[in-house]
This record gives structure tokens, C-alpha cells and sequence, in this order.
């Protein structure tokens, strides 16, 4: 578990579970908890944060088998389950092989059923005002989701002295996006979901704008006093491309842990030589990662020490040379009892 004296991140938005296919063995799929809240906090938790999501999880397989695999990796959860609570999503990703690497697809209907699985159902505004006062000090606030109760929470942790990022996937309500825009420090976005939004000028904006870029990098654009401007920064090469998915979770939590550690007024102070670190760092984690199957299936061959002093080097013009299993952080994650089924009746957990 964290230290008491670990920074703290709060957040909210989609905690799923993950059912991955995996292209070698596809009778032999695995689950972890996933979404992109899931997953960031999940990562920052394994890097020594004391990580508080959000949430609405119910007590069906699919959360008890996420809050499992949250546990393990020492994230809190005491407020992860408010009520009145609503079923866990679910998200199916199928690996192939293809030439060069693996590609995925997603899929939110049961594999071995064919039923939808369940869809995101976001924090209500009562739900969250019931929690504000009781959440911990915290240096960052993230949510990849807009919903009034994010912009509560969020627009909360911000006069708290938290960086609050939002990332999210999609165009949602426009209202509400905007008003997600104002509130965020930081705002990251894939060019590929969002092609047009980085190519707006705007007088105010975010303190940072990050939009990837896949494997040709990143982009960004600062409005930081003292790391004012914009650039691009070109990738790493993965030296075994096992599967792209939950790289951006990676970028994201380096970036914040990099940036992020001591809140919102050091946040600001960044200059542009720590900035583009830490940037490049995110970078490197991204292409770390693609050398496993599922988003966060290297926490499981690496302990965080050992990640961060790879990464580091990798920054400074090392190769990448997958240094990966050499020492083992835990056991590897959990398998549904029956089939490859993702719905509650199917999972077998």
C-alpha cells in the first residue's frame, strides 16, 4: 500500500473491466480492471500515489473481479462503490497478429453470448456532494468523462490546490465539454478521436493542451508562465510491438507523476526543459507498454523501480531494448473460471 505521505489522486469516469483476447492464446482470456480512470489510477497507484477513484460499483462478477484487481495494485476504494450503485461496464478487446505487431479491436457485446454488456453510468450530483468534504488532500483530480458531478468534484480539488486533468475520448455534452475545458490544467486528446480540437486557436486555454499522435508522438501546447509555446516530440520505437492499447494511460501517468507531485502551484511553475522531460518520459512508457497484451499487463513483469530507471535511460538515447521479465512484481492477472464470456450470467468469476 501507498505510504501516508503518498500524493493523492481522486478521479472519476470510466472504471470497466477489461476481457482481453489475447492473438497467442485466444481460448485463454484474461481480465483487469480497465477504462481510462481505471487504468491511470491503477498505474499511479503501482508508482507510489495513494489512488481514490470515484464510483458506482455494484457488487456483480465484474466488480468484485475489478475491485480484485484494483486491490492488488493498492488502490483505495473508499468511495468506489456509492450508491446507489450500477452495474460494472465491461469491455471485450480481441488481439490479432498482423505484420509488425498485434492490432485490437473492442467489442461491448458478450463473446460467448452475444448480450450487451453494461455502459458507463457516471457519479450523480448528490452522490458527489455527499463525498467532497470526506475525499482526501489531494495533487491531482482526473476524469475522462463529463458529467455534472465531475465539474463539482473537479472545480473542488481545483481551489484545493489540485492539477485537474481531463482526458476525454470523445465530443460530449458541448455545454458541459466546455465548461471541462475551463475548469482542466491539463487537457490530453487523441488526434484520432479529436482530430480538430488542437487546431482551434484560442486566447485562453488549458495551462497544457497535449494531443497524441500515436506513433509519430505528441504535440503540445503551453500557456504555463514559464514554459510558454508549442511543439511536437517524435515517439520511441517499441522493439516488440505486443499489443498499442492503454499506452495513452501510460503517457498520462508519468506526465502527472513527473509534473504533478507536489499540485497545482508547483504545477505552474514548469518550465519548458522539465515539461518536455516529462513529456518524453510519457512517451517512453507508451512504447514500453505495447510490449505486452492489455493495457496494464506489464505491472505484472516489472516492479516500478526498475520501470522507472528503464525508462529514464531510454529518455537519455538507450534503446529499447524490452527489459522486461527480468524481475517479476507479482503474479499475472486473473482468468474467468468458464469461456471467453464478458456478460454477468457468462464471466464464471
Amino acid at each position: 500500500m501507498p505510504r501516508s505521505s503518498a500524493p493523492v489522486i481522486t478521479g472519476t469516469g470510466l472504471l470497466a473491466l477489461d476481457l482481453v483476447v489475447p492473438a497467442s492464446a485466444p481460448g485463454q482470456p484474461f481480465v483487469m480492471a480497465g477504462g481510462t480512470c481505471g487504468n491511470v489510477l491503477a498505474i499511479l497507484s503501482y508508482l507510489g500515489w495513494a489512488s481514490y477513484p470515484i464510483g458506482r460499483l455494484n457488487g456483480d462478477a465484474a466488480s468484485a473481479a475489478l475491485q480484485a484487481d484494483l486491490r492488488q495494485w493498492g488502490v483505495r476504494l473508499d468511495f468506489a462503490a456509492l450508491e446507489p450503485a450500477a452495474h460494472t461496464p465491461v469491455v471485450v478487446q480481441r488481439n490479432r497478429e498482423r505484420v509488425g505487431g498485434k492490432a485490437h479491436s473492442f467489442s461491448l457485446r458478450c463473446p460467448a453470448c452475444g448480450a450487451w454488456l453494461p455502459r458507463h453510468q457516471a457519479v450523480r450530483i448528490d452522490q458527489a456532494r455527499s463525498v467532497e468534504r470526506r475525499l482526501p488532500g489531494s495533487r491531482v483530480f482526473f476524469f475522462d468523462r463529463v458529467s455534472r458531478a465531475a465539474l463539482l468534484l473537479a472545480g473542488q480539488a481545483r481551489l484545493s490546490g489540485a492539477v485537474v486533468m481531463f482526458e476525454p475520448g470523445a465530443r460530449q455534452d458541448p455545454s458541459l465539454f466546455n465548461e471541462a475545458l475551463r475548469v482542466a490544467d491539463i487537457v490530453k486528446y487523441s488526434h484520432e478521436r479529436l482530430p480538430d480540437l488542437f487546431e482551434r486557436e484560442r486566447d485562453e486555454g488549458p495551462p497544457l493542451e497535449i494531443v497524441t499522435l500515436g506513433a509519430e508522438g505528441l504535440r503540445y501546447r503551453s500557456r504555463l508562465p514559464h514554459a510558454v509555446g508549442s511543439g511536437m516530440l517524435s515517439g520511441y520505437a517499441a522493439s516488440n510491438t505486443g499489443d498499442a492499447a492503454g499506452s495513452g494511460d501510460w503517457c498520462t501517468s508519468f506526465v502527472l507523476d513527473s509534473l504533478a507531485r507536489e499540485g497545482r502551484k508547483k504545477f505552474i511553475e514548469t518550465r519548458t526543459s522539465a515539461l518536455e522531460d516529462a513529456l518524453q518520459l510519457g512517451q517512453a512508457a507508451a512504447a514500453w507498454n505495447c510490449g505486452f497484451e492489455g493495457a496494464r499487463a506489464g505491472m505484472h513483469k516489472l516492479a516500478a523501480d526498475d520501470l522507472q530507471t528503464l525508462l529514464a535511460s531510454v529518455v537519455e538515447g538507450k534503446p529499447l531494448d524490452q527489459k522486461i521479465g527480468k524481475r517479476r512484481a507479482s503474479g499475472g492477472p486473473q482468468r474467468p473460471r468458464t469461456g471467453v464470456g464478458a456478460c454477468t450470467s457468462c464471466l464464471g468469476m
